[in-house]
C-alpha cells in the first residue's frame, strides 16, 4: 500500500489496512500463505513487512528499475501458522475487545 502524502506517513495507516487485510485473509478466506515483494530501496515497506511478521524468502537480483538504478527486488512470505510471531499482530489483538 502506498500512502502518497508525506504528512500521512508514519503514522501507523499502512500497518493497520495491512494487519486488516491479513486478518480477513487468514481468518475469513482461509488462506495458509501470503506473499508480498517489494524494492530494496523500499525500506518503510520492507520494515511494515517485517513488522507484520513477513520473512524474507529470497532475493530476485537487479529485478527492479528506478531513478536510473536497477535494485533487488526482495520476497516475503507470512504463512497461517507464523502469526503468532508478528509483534503489529499481537499489539492489535490486545487493543481489541
Amino acid at each position: 500500500c502506498a500512502i502518497a502524502r508525506r504528512e500521512d506517513r508514519c503514522q501507523g495507516y499502512g500497518t493497520d489496512a495491512s494487519l486488516t487485510m491479513l486478518h480477513y485473509a487468514f481468518d475469513q478466506l482461509d488462506l495458509v500463505r501470503i506473499s508480498a515483494a517489494t524494492a530494496e530501496y523500499n525500506r518503510s515497506a520492507r520494515r511494515c513487512l517485517e513488522k507484520l511478521g513477513f520473512l524474507e524468502e529470497g532475493r530476485e537480483r537487479l529485478a527492479t528499475y528506478c531513478g536510473g538504478q536497477r535494485w533487488d527486488r526482495i520476497l516475503y512470505g507470512l504463512l497461517r501458522s507464523d502469526r503468532h510471531l508478528s509483534q503489529a499482530d499481537s499489539a492489535d489483538q490486545q487493543e481489541r475487545p
